[in-house]
């Protein structure tokens, strides 16, 4: 699984909510702040039921634009792109939440 997010600028912190795969079959949601422009997470999927549900994988910051894609065995899951309007103080987020299976 290829997880990537990419921002307008280089400094804004970006904060990433996305499944973690544990040996055990089980997931775990893991969050991480990274400044951008490019943020990459690659993992391997060591469950039995990659299609069970769906994945989560939210990227949001605080102002600018976001970007994000989710990929699973070479195909492109989901993807989002968002951007904050003018003085918006609602920040920005874009949900790349998929499910691989459907």
């Amino acid at each position: 699984m290829t997880l990537v997010v990419t921002s307008d600028d280089d400094t804004t912190p970006i904060e990433i909510t996305f499944p973690v795969f544990r040996g055990d079959g089980t997931q775990q949601v893991r969050r991480m702040t990274q400044p951008g422009p490019v943020v990459t997470v690659v993992q391997a999927d060591c469950t039995d039921g990659v299609t069970d549900g769906p994945w989560g994988f939210v990227a949001e910051a605080a102002s600018g634009s976001l970007a994000c894609a989710l990929f699973f065995g070479g195909k492109l899951v989901a993807s989002d792109s968002a951007s904050a309007e003018g003085g918006s103080e609602s920040g920005v987020r874009a949900d790349c939440t998929g499910h691989p299976g459907m």
